[in-house]
């Protein structure tokens, strides 16, 4: 796979944020058979997100040519959460650019 320097970024801060969100769920262990009474089974949650705005002069998707970009108007940034009732865990992040590779996300989803 060859990844852009900025490809590698996302990805990276992308399985950063995806296992910082779970190691939050992990702080309080589940037992695999929680009992009603058990106060560990309560729901947990977990969310992390990470700024993954390209430097300026990367090229912008959209449009019928990639063109530099020469500021930045908004930051765009990849957002986690994990969920778990103590049955079962959920875990979602979204990336705030179409620019992203699917590659990059399959490489995350592996690493995960």
């Amino acid at each position: 796979m060859n990844l852009s320097l900025m490809n590698i970024h996302i990805l990276i801060t992308l399985v950063a944020v995806v296992v910082a969100s779970v190691t939050a769920l992990a702080a309080t262990p589940v037992d695999a058979t929680p009992k009603a009474s058990d106060p560990s089974r309560g729901f947990k949650a977990g969310a992390a997100t990470s700024n993954i705005t390209p430097a300026i002069g990367t090229p912008t998707v959209g449009g019928w040519a990639p063109v530099p970009c020469s500021h930045v108007h908004d930051d765009l940034h990849v957002r986690c959460l994990a969920l778990d009732d103590g049955a079962t865990r959920f875990g979602s992040a979204v990336v705030n650019s179409v620019g992203v590779p699917r590659e990059v996300f399959d490489e995350a989803k592996r690493l995960v």
